[in-house]
């Protein structure tokens, strides 16, 4: 291995390993974070739940993907019940981004099984 080529290696290794321990410390100090507003805001979320039904199945969580995001888990009935969980979720003034797409929205999969029912019954 020429020189030239063992100093480029060594470089590389070093961006990799920082990248990495960036990248991980920055996930580490996101999820408590995270973890604190969930407990903060019990309060709020159970006056929101007393007053919007269909959200008794939801869950919030720290989620692990872009660095810890404040999350949710289970189900809504609706749509529209989606863009209202968001909107108090981002109203919470969360210290991470709020990502949505662990929910399952009952609505849109009765319509998807009945395409797909539709589609089997033409055959």
């Amino acid at each position: 291995m020429k020189p030239n080529d063992r100093k480029l290696l060594i470089f590389l290794a070093c961006v990799l390993i920082t990248t990495f321990f960036i990248i991980w410390n920055s996930q580490m100090m996101n999820l408590p974070r995270i973890q604190s507003h969930i407990s903060k805001i019990q309060p709020e979320w159970q006056e929101f739940q007393r007053e919007n039904s269909g959200f008794e199945g939801v869950r919030f969580y720290s989620f692990t993907g872009g660095n810890g995001m404040f999350s949710a888990i289970g189900e809504v009935k609706t749509e529209a019940d989606l863009a209202k969980l968001k909107r108090f979720m981002e109203s919470t003034d969360p210290p991470r981004p709020v990502f949505l797409y662990g929910l399952r929205v009952l609505e849109s999969e009765e319509k998807i099984q009945a395409q797909i029912d539709a589609t089997n019954a033409e055959q």
